[in-house]
């Protein structure tokens, strides 16, 4: 089962690589399930993680935000600090592609901080980045409002 997992992340990754979303999931979905028969919860992480990219792809971001948060926990439980980070930092941008600004920076504050514990630069400028653009986002918009009330009184 550990061959076939791995076989299929493989051909999930090509699929996903030639723009055949549809091919890719199926066979993240069977890279999967045989990472369970296998009790590999390695293998499992990837599948998951796989998946949440192939959502984010497709634009089925509640897909992927179920599948970043289970490759969020597998990471977190294997002590795979980077791909903890990665997760965090894709939770932040499904959550802002689904208008969820709140949740967005504290996902990507949540990357920040794992990125500056773990002393990665590249991580630390993604997640500094996004959160500038959120708040930034933020105050346009509340400026907006302002002018809109201004203009109605």
């Amino acid at each position: 089962a550990t061959g076939k997992s791995i076989a299929h992340t493989n051909l999930g990754i090509i699929f996903d690589l030639l723009g055949d979303l549809e091919k890719g999931s199926s066979n993240h979905e069977s890279a999967l399930h045989h990472a369970i028969r296998a009790g590999d919860r390695h293998l499992q992480a990837v599948a998951v993680g796989h998946l949440g990219l192939s959502g984010c792809a497709c634009k089925d971001y509640d897909t992927a935000r179920a599948c970043m948060e289970k490759y969020l926990e597998l990471t977190s439980q294997l002590g795979e600090i980077e791909a903890r980070e990665h997760a965090l930092l894709h939770l932040g941008y499904i959550a802002k592609q689904q208008g969820d600004g709140k949740s967005a920076v504290a996902y990507y504050h949540a990357g920040l901080d794992s990125a500056i514990a773990s002393q990665n630069s590249k991580n630390i400028s993604k997640a500094k980045v996004q959160i500038g653009i959120i708040m930034g986002n933020t105050l346009l918009e509340d400026q907006m409002e302002k002018i809109s009330a201004a203009f109605a009184s």
